[in-house]
């Protein structure tokens, strides 16, 4: 009975040793698992959030065009003709894009430069295309322009504008 009692006090300090080892096997498995989801989801979020400040800084970098355009026209053109040499200097028309469009009241003519149809200024002309001030409201959240809901009169081309 000894004998008995020794093999399983042999066994059963063998099983539990192998059991022990298991564990800590385990143990060392889930954390290289946790670690590595933590890893992916670490990753994924940094990813999102690169995009977010990347939009957010491409919204700034293209509104700052306009402003500079908006700031310029006001100080240096006093023409169609001009603000369209201005423009044609200032933006990019890979990225922006204008139209124009007769103004609500038949007086006039209105050019619409945008990057898209939340941020854009509009530039009002008198019947001899002499600038009469320039509307960035739309850069300031106010946006009820009458010149993006109307047919263009002209292509978005700034060389038709430039004669």
């Amino acid at each position: 009975m000894a004998s008995k009692i020794k093999v399983f006090t042999i066994a059963s300090l063998a099983l539990n040793v192998a059991v022990a080892s298991l564990l800590g096997m385990q143990k060392g498995n889930y954390v290289s698992q946790a670690k590595e989801a933590y890893e992916k989801k670490a990753d994924a979020y940094y990813k999102q959030a690169k995009n977010i400040i990347d939009g957010q800084n491409s919204v700034i970098e293209n509104n700052a065009v306009l402003w500079n355009l908006a700031c310029s026209a006001n100080l240096q053109a006093s023409s169609s003709k001009e603000f369209a040499i201005l423009e044609k200097r200032i933006v990019n028309p890979s990225i922006f894009s204008s139209k124009v469009t007769g103004s609500p009241d038949g007086k006039g003519k209105l050019r619409t430069v945008s990057w898209n149809s939340d941020y854009y200024i509009v530039a009002s002309f008198d019947k001899s295309n002499k600038l009469v001030g320039v509307n960035a409201d739309a850069l300031l959240g106010n946006a009820e322009a009458p010149a993006l809901s109307e047919e263009p009169e002209a292509t978005d081309d700034v060389e038709e504008t430039v004669e």
